[in-house]
């Protein structure tokens, strides 16, 4: 069945932009691999991905990204099935933003501050609806693609 991941995460301040390039040709490769599909914005603080496949490929990637030293404090926003990809044509597409950090702040996540589970729903929804105009705009994401909602 086609599932998707949607989660967060705190850009550790060590990770260099080197770094996140050499870790996206890394993920292609598996993507590819896997018919995974996906996006990941990394702002200066943050991460937040959206990975999509077949369930049983979502978990093996998910083990790769929680065992990733490149960030910490991964909190998942959403999970569940999807009719169909929203990123079809991307293995795994990266997209440096920095209205994504711009956003959380906006929220009253700053990088210094507990976990993002700590933040009440209606900050976590704002917080996809952000980060869907920034996808949205800046990697060409079709706006009548299907909307992801948190579980």
């Amino acid at each position: 069945m086609l599932s998707y991941i949607l989660y967060l995460s705190r850009r550790r301040a060590s990770t260099s932009n080197d770094d996140i390039a050499h870790m996206l040709v890394g993920a292609q490769s598996f993507n590819d691999r896997h018919a995974l599909t996906g996006l990941l914005v990394c702002g200066r603080h943050w991460f937040l991905q959206h990975l999509e496949g077949h369930e049983n490929n979502i978990e093996k990637a998910y083990q790769r990204i929680l065992n990733s030293k490149l960030h910490d404090s991964l909190s998942i926003l959403g999970s569940g099935l999807l009719l169909g990809r929203e990123f079809a044509t991307r293995s795994m597409a990266g997209l440096g933003s920095s209205k994504l950090d711009t956003a959380m702040a906006e929220i009253g996540l700053e990088p210094s501050g507990n976990t993002v589970m700590s933040t009440d729903r209606t900050k976590l929804v704002n917080v996809l609806a952000a980060s869907r105009r920034i996808l949205e705009t800046a990697a060409g994401i079709d706006t009548s693609a299907p909307v992801i909602f948190i579980d």
